[in-house]
């Protein structure tokens, strides 16, 4: 059983990660909604983001630096849209650093769950007495 303390980081953090989830969920009806354009959209996706990182280290825990960066990727894309930034190699750059972002984090979080996974696997075996093959 966890100690109390890391209960209540744990459930701090489920209970940001909710509220956060829900305002992206909301804002992402509203822009499908109100026909909002796609500046402005990334623009206030960004700030939901980091909304949500400084709530967790108000709360005391670890921002995530991942989060930090895409949602500068999206306040600046966004801001670039809304003042019409026509630089191209500017949004080649953005195009690739946000695709390689989202390949390290994919990648990241997949092996995190497989190796979870099998740590977990290894000691439910060895509790029940078997040894994996």
């Amino acid at each position: 059983m966890p100690a109390p303390a890391t209960a209540d980081i744990a459930r701090k953090a489920k209970s940001i990660l909710a509220v956060q989830w829900g305002l992206l969920i909301a804002w992402v009806i509203a822009v499908i909604l109100l026909h909002v354009g796609y500046g402005a959209a990334l623009f206030w996706l960004g700030g939901i983001i980091l909304i949500g990182q400084f709530a967790r280290k108000c709360c005391g825990l670890k921002m995530n630096r991942i989060w930090n960066i895409f949602a500068a990727l999206f306040i600046i894309v966004g801001a670039a849209v809304l003042l019409a930034a026509k630089i191209e190699i500017f949004w080649s750059a953005l195009i690739f650093v946000g695709f390689s972002l989202m390949i390290i984090a994919v990648g990241a979080t997949l092996l995190c769950v497989t190796v979870k996974a099998a740590i977990d696997f290894t000691n439910k075996m060895r509790h029940h007495g078997a040894t994996p093959q």
